[in-house]
């Protein structure tokens, strides 16, 4: 009987933990696990960047094209029923404008868009009060948009 308690005694004792086969398959099934979903992460928040990249390109247009519009919608015409804009099939793009100086001061303005390598450049030249149109105060160069790879004017009456 002692040696039945024993045998019983010694099989209970093993069965209480897990061997060190059984932890090293769990490791490594949780190791892949943890591999699947690192890989799922990385891919969705690149993603993520992708599309982030996207909608900031797209604002950053909408806002180009929302200047220009509101500059040309204030353009004034010349004799001829046109812009005063360049005869080219391309920038650069010219034209005047009235606004506003401070102390609520009318003046005009002469915009000019023109590329330089893959970017929109913005200059507004105001006329110096008194002076011809051709005689402008100079203004500086803003870039509005990078990586534009086309935009055309055309004008009504040219």
């Amino acid at each position: 009987m002692s040696r039945l308690q024993n045998t019983r005694e010694t099989r209970q004792s093993a069965s209480k933990g897990f061997t060190l086969l059984e932890i090293l398959v769990a490791m490594a099934i949780l190791i892949i696990i943890v591999l699947i979903v690192g890989g799922l992460f990385h891919q969705s928040s690149m993603a993520w960047e992708a599309g982030q990249r996207k909608t900031d390109l797209n604002m950053e247009g909408r806002a180009t094209l929302d200047l220009m519009a509101q500059e040309l919608s204030q353009a004034v015409a010349d004799g001829t029923g046109g812009l005063f804009t360049n005869k080219l099939s391309g920038p650069p793009v010219f034209f005047w404008t009235f606004g506003r100086a401070a102390g609520n001061e009318r003046v005009v303005r002469r915009v000019r868009y023109t590329w330089v390598g893959e970017k929109l450049m913005r200059r507004c030249d105001t006329v110096a009060s008194g002076s011809p149109y051709l005689t402008a105060i100079a203004g500086t160069n803003v870039a509005l948009a990078d990586n534009v790879v086309g935009l055309s004017f055309s004008t009504l009456g040219t």
